[in-house]
């Protein structure tokens, strides 16, 4: 049997965590004896045969509508992995924080929803897909058609999987698949701690990279940050360099890959996500794996991974007037998370099959 995994148009010129996870899933599923082939444009979809069609991230509703279409026409049902982020965290970052499309939104009275969906229609546009930019709807409304039309819907967390529920109302079998854990659980040891506080994401908006480094100038603690920076976002990530150019205790480490982040976590003492929204941050799971303090954004399902104890904030802290001493308390407050459970990615492979098999059998 065969799966299409329909991905955004830009996955493979810029890889995220959904094309990473799409990688893992298929080469779980080739020792499975499944077939798998990944596309990015709906002509691509058209025009590959499988038994079923994965779509990723509930977050461009319009982009996968249109691949639902497709698979409709086709008669193949499609699944869908929703990496839904909570939209509460979606509306704070659209109401205060630092992204210069949101703000102009903003500045012309555009409400939050509304201005979510139409940066994923100006996107679309940009490549050219008129079809899924012209799809008609509220933001919310489009997520609610993907997960009634798919046979199956595949949230990461249980927070997220209650989310939909509570959400959208909806009927659709759901079938909660966690991410697998990169690092195998740790303890840091004695190394000489070289930094106070480590974050690991890109330096963009979403991320909030800019206001932790304001926060953390004013601290004194010394404050490392390792990510790529967003080329989208260019006057922020150059705004960010700047701070960081102007202050000796901020370092900005660039893009590693996992065995220098292993070795870069061994040399800090506590990790701070101050996102303004994730699902379940990899990052910070593997941050905990390490044994590192942990506090992280609030707009997320972190506790399905790492339990109750985990310390949480809001990340329009890092906006306020005494954003330093603020950024102080979290750092003060993060704990280590004792129980963190491990997981291979291959289990999830697993659980993709066993799912897929019940649908494609539906079907016939």
């Amino acid at each position: 049997m065969k799966v299409v995994f329909a991905l955004r148009a830009d996955a493979l010129t810029k890889p995220g965590g959904d094309s990473k996870k799409v990688d893992r899933y298929r080469q779980g599923l080739t020792e499975l004896g499944w077939d798998s082939e990944v596309v990015t444009s709906a002509r691509d979809l058209a025009k590959t045969p499988s038994d079923l069609v994965h779509l990723m991230n509930l977050d461009t509703p319009r982009e996968n509508l249109h691949y639902a279409k497709i698979a409709s026409r086709s008669k193949r049902p499609f699944v869908i992995s929703t990496i839904r982020h909570p939209f509460d965290g979606m509306k704070s970052m659209y109401s205060y924080g630092d992204d210069k499309f949101y703000k102009q939104l903003r500045r012309v009275g555009v409400q939050a929803e509304v201005g979510i969906g139409f940066r994923e229609q100006v996107k679309l546009l940009k490549q050219n897909n008129i079809m899924a930019a012209s799809i008609p709807g509220r933001y919310r409304a489009l997520q609610q058609r993907l997960v009634r039309d798919a046979a199956t819907v595949f949230p990461m967390a249980s927070g997220e999987s209650e989310a939909l529920s509570r959400d959208f109302n909806g009927q659709t079998p759901a079938k909660i698949i966690r991410n697998g854990f990169s690092f195998s659980p740790v303890e840091t040891g004695t190394a000489t701690k070289e930094f106070d506080i480590i974050s690991v994401g890109r330096v963009e908006p979403r991320k909030n990279s800019l206001a932790l480094a304001k926060a953390a100038s004013s601290t004194g603690l010394k404050t490392a940050f390792v990510g790529s920076l967003n080329d989208n976002h260019r006057a922020y990530a150059n705004e960010f360099l700047a701070t960081v150019a102007a202050n000796e205790n901020l370092t900005y480490l660039g893009s590693k890959g996992h065995q220098e982040i292993m070795a870069i976590l061994q040399l800090s003492h506590a990790y701070i996500n101050p996102a303004w929204f994730e699902v379940v941050s990899q990052a910070d799971v593997e941050a905990a794996c390490m044994g590192l303090r942990i506090a992280s954004t609030q707009h997320s399902y972190l506790e399905d991974a790492l339990g109750s104890d985990v310390i949480r904030f809001d990340p329009q802290e890092l906006l306020r007037a005494d954003a330093g001493d603020r950024l102080r308390r979290i750092y003060d407050s993060a704990t280590v998370v004792s129980r963190v459970a491990s997981r291979d990615w291959k289990e999830c492979s697993i659980e993709l099959d066993k799912a897929y098999r019940q649908v494609v059998s539906s079907v016939w």
